[in-house]
């Protein structure tokens, strides 16, 4: 054989190989510098698990790539079908599922400059045009990374990292495991905080952007009523200069089911305006587990209310901004098929008149704990409910409820998906509004390399058609659960 003629063998090898372990690719993702690697290409990021298949000109058509249902077509990537007379699917710039099908995968990844391991990074997010805030920490696996990140994207549209908001308070635990963006501000919530009004009491830092593009701490905002084991700062959610702020006691206070706090800016700075309870309130709710807030409306999910005759069903409760600043409760949003141990209102997301509540822990029929999500329209003087999101394959525990909503746009993250062979990899759902007021499942999106545990879907934001989904379970070589953070750009 001549050396030209083993050249081109080794090639077709590397490219459609039997041994698991095809070349990656890696453009479109921040290395651990923070620095943008470009725009991710057609076949760039491919996973990594038994489907795999990187196109490249050593394919040869019809040639089977890994054991799985993949392989190359005539000029373009094809998922086989498993079923004999179906057709295969063309797969251009996503990824196979095993199944036959082709999901979307991200245009880039972000990860922190200084990732560590444990850190978590992803476990909270929140996008704002072409700025984001990305905090760390899972209640998942019980790590917090306390920091947080702030990334900005330039007109090329690379996302880089710009700032790593960090405080000076000792005492700011958890600080970063809430966060909220809105302009040029940032607010990061510490339920951890220790202070003047006592252990684990909590606060929330607000920094701010400068003229010349760095970012400034600038105040630290504590409750009225603080007290130890609070944990106020655990959801945060920001409107211009508006914010709410939601805290629960994890059953260490008797008696206390959660509150959530209403903060307006002025020109004598941040002042908290109202104290937000609901009407009905039991200990051990979690009143405050999740807030949001757009204009004159506002939102507080409990997810361990009781309704009559069931446990840990969940509520959210809907308040309305009054001409004093202060915030009345003006209705409460719960699951018409609601049943033990829902969760509804574990997340929440509002956009205008667009309500979405995540019940992670919602059973579909025999699937247990496959999850679900809500979506309402508030109207003038009441709540009307537009429907129920459900995953297409969902599956026992894959815990879809993670929520967003943007105009008639939803998405809804599933961190314990599973791929093939992988257990808990995560996947997210893009859902769209059709004019008559129902919605659909538009696509599923994955990460293009997942492996076990990533949990990917367990926080997503969305603005307009642009998306970011947490992974904070992803590992950087060998750090485990450093996290990562998936852009798409568009998601539908």
């Amino acid at each position: 054989m001549t050396r030209f003629a083993l050249l081109l063998s080794l090639l077709a090898l590397v490219g459609c190989g039997d041994d698991g372990s095809p070349p990656r690719l890696d453009a479109g993702r921040l290395d651990a510098g923070g620095r943008d690697a470009g725009p991710r290409p057609d076949a760039a990021r491919r996973d990594t698990g038994p489907t795999d298949c990187v196109e490249n000109r050593s394919c040869s058509t019809g040639d089977p790539c890994e054991e799985g249902h993949e392989r190359c077509g005539s000029g373009t990537r094809v998922c086989e079908a498993t079923a004999p007379a179906a057709a295969d699917t063309p797969c251009t710039g996503g990824v196979c599922d095993g199944m036959g099908a082709c999901l979307t995968v991200e245009d880039g990844v972000l990860i922190a400059s200084d990732a560590a391991l444990f850190d978590a990074f992803g476990g909270a997010i929140d996008l704002d045009g072409d700025r984001a805030i990305i905090g760390m920490g899972s209640p998942v696996s019980g790590t917090y990374g306390d920091a947080a990140y702030v990334f900005e994207r330039d007109t090329g549209g690379r996302w880089r990292e710009v700032a790593r908001p960090a405080t000076g308070d000792p005492t700011a635990g958890q600080f970063g495991v809430a966060v909220a963006i809105s302009g040029g501000r940032v607010v990061i919530g510490s339920p951890g905080a220790s202070h003047a009004g006592g252990m684990n009491a909590g606060a929330v830092y607000v920094w701010e952007r400068q003229s010349d593009g760095s970012w400034m701490e600038t105040d630290r905002l504590v409750a009225g009523d603080a007290a130890a084991y609070q944990r106020f700062g655990r959801a945060v959610d920001l409107d211009g200069d508006r914010l709410i702020v939601g805290r629960y006691s994890n059953g260490e206070i008797p008696g206390d089911g959660g509150a959530a706090y209403g903060f307006e800016h002025g020109t004598g700075g941040w002042l908290e305006v109202s104290l937000l309870t609901p009407s009905e309130a039991a200990e051990g709710d979690r009143f405050g587990a999740s807030v949001a807030i757009d204009g004159d409306a506002a939102l507080v999910g409990a997810p361990d209310d009781d309704r009559p005759g069931l446990t840990d069903a969940g509520s959210v409760w809907l308040f309305g901004r009054q001409s004093d600043a202060s915030w009345i409760e003006e209705g409460r949003l719960t699951a018409s098929d609601a049943a033990d141990g829902d969760a509804f209102g574990t997340h929440v997301g509002l956009s205008g008149v667009r309500v979405i509540v995540g019940a992670p822990r919602a059973d579909l029929g025999t699937i247990s704990d496959a999850g679900a999500a809500y979506v309402f329209e508030l109207r003038s003087g009441s709540v009307a409910r537009e429907g129920k999101l459900t995953a297409s394959d969902a599956a026992v525990e894959d815990g879809f409820g993670a929520v967003a909503v943007s105009g008639d746009l939803a998405l809804v993250g599933s961190p314990r998906n599973d791929r093939v062979g992988r257990r808990d990899t995560g996947a997210a759902y893009v859902y769209s509004r059709a004019s008559d007021g129902t919605w659909s499942e538009a696509r599923k999106i994955v990460a293009g390399m997942t492996e076990t545990d990533d949990r990917f879907g367990s926080y997503v934001a969305l603005d307009g058609a642009r998306a970011l989904v947490g992974a904070p379970g992803d590992d950087h070589g060998g750090d485990s659960d450093a996290g990562s953070v998936y852009f798409f750009d568009p998601v539908p």
